[in-house]
């Protein structure tokens, strides 16, 4: 069988395989993060071509190819419905996006510290406190 790694380290098996050994779980979640969050970039941006093509697809349409104006219609708002869509899925896609590639790099830069902390979560006499987690 192979060696097992200790937990938060990644080291090569008995048989000479694996990885490089040595990289802290924030570094993977780090580097994780930054991938997922390239990925859905380029995901954003298929979609937001996409809606590019229904929208030339809908300034294309001609007129006189329809039998009347609401069958040209329905065809013009069914492309203009499809656009919509794709441009908002873009939107949240390079938003979501860009929220996991700065968590990624907070992870990767920030040096863990450990510890828990629970402090008062208003001024003064108010009631509540706040957890504060360090890493």
């Amino acid at each position: 069988g192979a060696d097992l790694a200790p937990v938060g380290r990644v080291t090569r098996t008995a048989s000479g395989g694996g990885v490089s050994a040595g990289m802290s779980p924030m570094k993977i979640a780090g580097w994780t993060s930054i991938g997922t969050g390239a990925a859905l970039a380029v995901t954003g941006s298929v979609l937001f071509a996409l809606a590019h093509k229904d929208n030339d697809a809908a300034s294309s349409l001609d007129r006189d190819s329809y039998p009347n104006q609401p069958a040209y219609d329905r065809e013009y708002d069914a492309l203009i419905d499809q656009r919509n869509r794709k441009a908002l899925g873009a939107y949240v896609t390079w938003g979501l996006g860009g929220a996991a590639i700065a968590t990624g790099v907070v992870l990767l830069l920030v040096k863990p510290g450990g510890g828990t902390a629970l402090v008062p979560a208003g001024p003064g006499d108010s009631p509540g406190v706040t957890a504060v987690v360090r890493w």
